[in-house]
């Protein structure tokens, strides 16, 4: 019987490992900048959900000041004076009636998401409504949104 000898020497085991270590060494970075724009993408994507809250927040607080303002049924004496008078008024009327809203709880709240006014104040200098929304998605961070808006402009003269 005649025996076989190899002349190969062990080439290919050498290829094999070469090729195992080499993606080993290039795989965990790869990995580390998909996860990485993950985690941004994730983040951007709360903060975003955050600004779209609070322009939701936004509108419905100015909707409840500019439907409070419709509401108010001035005396015919209110509406003779003049309009940095009235003005006046409506800030005051604006006041009480902001007072007797509830906005300290949350007015949006879901399993997702919640939207709450948590402070107002009126500013009768700049005739301005400071108000400040605090937005929290999945649980997770608050952020808190200061905002701020003029008071709508009144014309209760009638031109009869």
């Amino acid at each position: 019987m005649k025996q076989y000898r190899s002349t190969q020497g062990g080439y290919v085991l050498l290829y094999v490992l070469l090729t195992i270590v080499l993606i080993g060494l290039f795989i965990p970075p790869l990995m580390n900048a998909i996860l990485t724009s993950n985690q941004q993408y994730k983040k951007t994507e709360e903060i975003l959900q955050h600004e779209k809250l609070a322009e939701m927040g936004t509108v419905f607080f100015e909707k409840t000041v500019i439907d409070i303002i419709k509401n108010w049924t001035p005396s015919s004496e209110d509406v003779s004076k003049d309009p940095d008078y009235i003005k006046q008024y409506v800030l005051t009327y604006l006041e009480d009636e902001l007072q007797k809203e509830t906005f300290d709880s949350d007015f949006l709240n879901t399993s997702g998401y919640t939207i709450a006014i948590t402070e107002i104040g009126l500013n009768n200098t700049s005739k301005t409504i400071a108000y400040r929304l605090t937005t929290t998605f999945n649980q997770r961070e608050q952020k808190i949104f200061d905002q701020e808006m003029s008071i709508p402009n009144v014309n209760f003269i009638s031109s009869e």
